[in-house]
C-alpha cells in the first residue's frame, strides 16, 4: 500500500498503510539469457490476471477507515480486506494490507489474543509474499510480529530496512518513530514522524503523535501548533482531544486542561460526563496543589489501577500529582511485573506490548535523578539497548 503501484485510487499522491508496492525484483543476466528472460517476463505479465475492481475498492475503503483512527474503524477495515481477498485471492496488496491490519489490531489485545492474531497475520503475509516477494505491507507486518519491548535493537534494524526499501510507506515511518520514542530518542524520531505527515496530511492520529513526539523532544510550541492545525480539520477527534489534555498537563497548564475537557464544544461523542469530571478533577488537583485536593485525586487514580494496561495513563498522572515513588512503583510493575494495589500484575512475556515512551515525557523526566528511575532503565533493558546500539536518550545528551 505505498504509492508506488497506484492500485488504490483517490490518494492524492500519498500512500496507504500498504497501498500497492513496486515490484523491486531485479534479474541480472547476460547475453541471450537476458533476452530470453525478458521475453518470458513479458509473456508472464500478459498472463497475470487483472485485479478484481471490487477488491481494489474494498481495499481503498479499508485504507480510509484505518487512517480515520475512529472507534470501530479497525474492525470494519479488517472485514473489508477479508472480503477483498475472498473476491480476488490473487490480490497481493489485499493480502498484505490484511496482514498489516491484523498486526495493527494486536495493539488492543492481551498477550494470548496477540498470539492467535499472529497466526492469522502470518497466513495473510505468506499469501502476499508468495504473490509478490517484496510486498511492503506483508514485510512490515512480519517485521512487527514481536512487540518492541525488549526487542528494540532487532525491531529497529528490521524497520530501518523496510523504510530504506519503501521510503514512502507511511506506516513504516510511523512505527520507526514510535520505536525511537520508546527508547528516548525523540529528536531522531521526528524526522520519521514528519515524513508521515509529508506523505499524507489527512491522518488525524499522525498529527496527535506528532504533537506527542514534539512534546517528548521538548519542542513545546511546535506541539501546540500541530494540535491547532489538526483541531481545525478534526475538531472532535478522540485521539486529538486526549492528546491535547495530555500536552496541557505535561507542559504545566493544568487549569487550561481542566477548562478544555469541561467544554462541550470539542468533546468527542461517547465521552461521558463521569469520565470528563474525573479528568477535570485530576487537572484541578494538580493546579490547586493543596493536600486535600491531591489526596482525593490520587485515590481516584489508584482506583483505576485494576490492570497493567492503565499504567501508561496512571503513572504519569501520579508523578504530576506529587507521588513520585508511587508513580515509579506502578511503572516498575508495568514493565517488570509486581503487586499494585493488592493486585498482581504479571511480568510481560515476548508477546506483551509495553511502551516505554512515558519514561521520557516531562512528568517522568523530573524523576530521572531518583535511584528507582535509574534502576528501571537498567532492569527494563533500556540501558542494554543504548549500549548495544551505540546511542543515547535525549535527556542524557542535554
Amino acid at each position: 500500500m505505498t504509492n508506488e503501484g497506484a492500485h488504490l485510487p483517490d490518494k492524492g499522491g500519498t500512500d496507504a498503510i500498504g497501498a500497492a508496492s513496486t515490484d523491486r525484483r531485479k534479474i541480472v543476466l547476460a547475453g541471450g539469457f537476458a533476452i530470453g528472460a525478458a521475453a518470458l517476463g513479458g509473456w508472464t505479465a500478459l498472463r497475470r490476471p487483472r485485479t478484481d475492481p471490487r477488491a481494489v475498492e474494498l481495499t481503498r475503503q479499508a485504507d480510509l477507515l484505518m487512517k480515520s483512527g475512529l472507534p470501530g474503524s479497525t474492525r470494519q477495515a479488517t472485514s473489508n480486506l477479508e472480503m477483498a481477498v475472498e473476491i480476488d485471492p490473487t490480490y497481493a496488496d489485499g493480502w498484505g494490507y490484511l496482514a498489516l491490519m491484523y498486526r495493527h489490531a494486536m495493539n488492543g489485545y492481551a498477550a494470548g489474543e496477540r498470539r492467535n492474531l499472529t497466526v492469522m497475520m502470518d497466513s495473510a503475509a505468506s499469501r502476499a509474499l508468495k504473490l509478490d516477494p517484496d510486498q511492503a505491507d506483508a514485510r512490515l507486518a512480519k517485521a512487527l510480529e514481536r512487540p518492541f519491548y525488549r526487542d528494540w535493537n532487532a525491531s529497529e534494524a528490521r524497520l530501518r530496512r523496510i523504510v530504506r526499501d519503501h521510503p514512502d510507506h507511511w506506516y513504516a515511518n510511523a512505527q520507526l518513530a514510535l520505536l525511537l520514542m520508546d527508547v528516548g530518542r525523540a529528536n531522531e524520531a521526528l524526522a520519521f514522524r514528519e515524513r508521515v505527515i509529508a506523505i499524507d496530511t489527512k491522518i488525524p492520529v499522525a498529527w496527535s503523535l506528532l504533537a506527542l513526539n514534539r512534546l517528548q523532544a521538548n519542542r513545546l510550541h511546535e506541539a501546540d501548533m500541530a494540535l491547532e492545525h489538526a483541531h481545525a480539520q478534526w475538531p472532535n477527534h478522540p485521539a486529538l482531544w486526549l492528546t491535547r489534555y495530555r500536552v496541557l498537563l505535561e507542559t504545566g497548564r493544568p487549569l487550561e486542561a481542566s477548562q478544555f475537557v469541561r467544554s462541550r464544544a470539542s468533546r468527542p461523542d461517547g465521552f461521558g460526563d463521569e469520565m470528563v469530571a474525573s479528568m477535570a478533577a485530576e487537572a484541578d488537583a494538580i493546579a490547586d496543589g493543596g493536600q486535600r485536593a491531591r489526596a482525593s485525586a490520587v485515590s481516584q487514580v489508584r482506583r483505576r489501577l485494576t490492570e497493567a494496561e492503565v499504567a501508561g495513563d496512571a503513572a504519569p498522572m501520579l508523578a504530576m500529582l506529587g507521588e513520585p515513588a508511587r508513580a515509579l512503583a506502578v511503572a516498575a510493575a508495568y514493565f517488570l511485573g509486581g503487586t499494585v494495589e493488592s493486585r498482581q500484575w504479571p511480568a510481560p512475556d515476548q508477546w506483551t506490548a509495553r511502551s516505554t515512551a512515558m519514561l521520557f515525557f516531562p512528568s517522568f523526566l523530573q524523576l530521572a535523578g531518583m535511584p528507582q528511575y535509574r534502576d528501571l532503565l537498567a532492569r527494563s533493558g533500556l540501558d542494554d539497548y543504548w549500549q548495544r546500539s551505540g546511542s543515547q536518550p535525549d535527556f542524557r545528551r542535554s
